[in-house]
């Protein structure tokens, strides 16, 4: 073979391995698009399995923000309009809700007369108004929620066909719709709490509102001046107030409660049904000056607001979470779970033991006076000056045994909203004689002391 034909065999070999070799090149900005596409179809997809929660809940949000905006366009349309017939009063709120009362009374505050308790406190002078019944809610004629006449629109067709009302519409969640006239600023105003976190980062602690749990169209004018742990709380039923403490991330009250009527004598047993504005208590030894320096005695059917009948059957199943009670609306009575909490709180920081150990707590929530006297070092009723470094103020309020009687005045025994057995349920108690919290599990029937924690 002559040098020129072995110069074109190896050209041609040399071609023909670079033509075998495959190619290497990037994704195009289509591939990419479509990748970005598929993840985010993957994310939304782990979202639903990993948290349907979180996705019911950005659901309901999304209604609720498209009706309060269809609300607001249709309020603002009617005014442009000129003539309509608006039944709003000054320093109401309307709300959502269907008077329950009877006979019907959509003309008295829905939450004053004790129909919706779990309404939160207003701002002074301000009230509610619940519609007059459920069938009227949706209403567009001035019967409905809201008291415009939206049909008296001068238009060929109402702004509106019916009024919406929140996807839940309960007021023991706060899910509900409102509405108010806002005098000083001169503007109608709509609001609805939310309960995902996208909308409630997104949406509610954007909108230039006061609570960044709800969404408002305007800055919401019948809300209270936040409150603050360590303030007082005051009991519509009875305007008794009670004095709050902050401990690690808990709140609670810094007294026992004592609200509702005294049981004529320890041998009287609290009558069904319960009446959350009037519970059944006794005082110590039948004595009113105890209840108002010590709080009442209750049984654990009445604390949790239950018929009799859970003083000895399985109530688990009626136990809420949180579960209100006798307490206050934004309170509940604290779990065994949240008891252990406090505990554990105080038994992590050495500024509340006695001496050198950590469960030496007891005298961290004593009261400073009025416990029995102990020789026992770091025992409550040891050195009683040196009590109450966290606030909790627990005082020696005795107890009512379940036959009527009662025990010395050396002991207090708090119940705890979960029930042991059918006939039992979780308790600490306060020994004067003792240094720890004691966890016991003890009988419904028994007259026990009730404090509330903040939800």
């Amino acid at each position: 073979m002559n040098k020129q034909s072995s110069l074109k065999q190896g050209l041609s070999e040399k071609t023909a391995k670079r033509c075998s070799t495959p190619l290497v090149r990037g994704f195009t900005l289509v591939e990419i698009l479509i990748v970005i596409g598929i993840l985010a179809v993957l994310a939304t997809v782990t979202v639903l399995i990993l948290n349907p929660a979180q996705f019911i809940a950005q659901s309901r949000d999304s209604t609720r923000m498209n009706d309060l905006q269809s609300l607001n366009k249709a309020i603002v349309l009617s005014k442009a309009m000129g003539s309509f017939v608006d039944g709003t009063e000054e320093k109401k709120v309307y709300v959502s809700l269907p008077d329950i009362s009877e006979p019907p009374n959509p003309n008295d505050d829905c939450r004053a007369s004790g129909e919706y308790t779990a309404l939160p406190a207003l701002a002074t002078g301000w009230e509610y108004r619940c519609v007059a019944s459920r069938d009227n809610l949706k209403k567009i004629d001035g019967n409905g929620w809201i008291p415009i006449n939206f049909a008296s629109v001068p238009s060929i067709q109402p702004p509106l066909v019916t009024l919406p009302v929140d996807p839940i519409n309960d007021p023991t969640s706060l899910n509900y719709y409102a509405y108010g006239w806002d005098t000083d600023r001169n503007a109608y105003i709509l609001a609805a709490k939310l309960d995902s976190d996208k909308y409630l980062s997104d949406s509610a602690a954007k909108d230039g509102g006061n609570d960044d749990d709800v969404f408002e169209t305007r800055p919401i004018a019948w809300m209270t001046t936040p409150w603050a742990c360590g303030g007082t709380l005051t009991d519509s039923r009875d305007s008794k107030t009670y004095a709050t403490v902050q401990i690690g991330n808990q709140c609670w009250m810094a007294a026992n409660f004592n609200v509702g009527t005294k049981l004529a004598s320890g041998s009287t047993m609290p009558s069904d049904p319960f009446d959350y504005n009037n519970p059944e208590k006794w005082c110590y030894n039948n004595d009113d000056a105890l209840c108002t320096s010590e709080g009442g005695l209750y049984t654990w059917a009445e604390m949790m607001g239950f018929s009799s009948s859970c003083l000895t059957t399985d109530c688990s199943g009626q136990i809420q979470s949180p579960h209100q009670g006798i307490c206050l609306s934004g309170w509940h009575i604290p779990t065994d779970s949240e008891w252990t909490t406090l505990t554990g709180y105080l038994s992590a920081n050495s500024q509340y033991w006695c001496g050198e150990n950590s469960t030496y707590i007891a005298k961290s929530l004593a009261s400073t006076s009025g416990w029995s006297t102990s020789t026992n070092t770091c025992a409550v009723g040891n050195d009683q000056g040196t009590n109450n470094t966290t606030g909790f103020t627990v005082g020696p309020a005795g107890y009512r045994y379940a036959n009527g009687d009662y025990s010395p005045r050396r002991y207090t025994y708090l119940w705890t909203a979960s029930q042991g057995t059918a006939a039992l349920s979780w308790t600490r108690s306060l020994f004067y004689d003792h240094a720890t919290v004691v966890r016991g599990d003890d009988g419904k029937a028994y007259g026990f002391s009730v404090r509330c924690v903040r939800d």
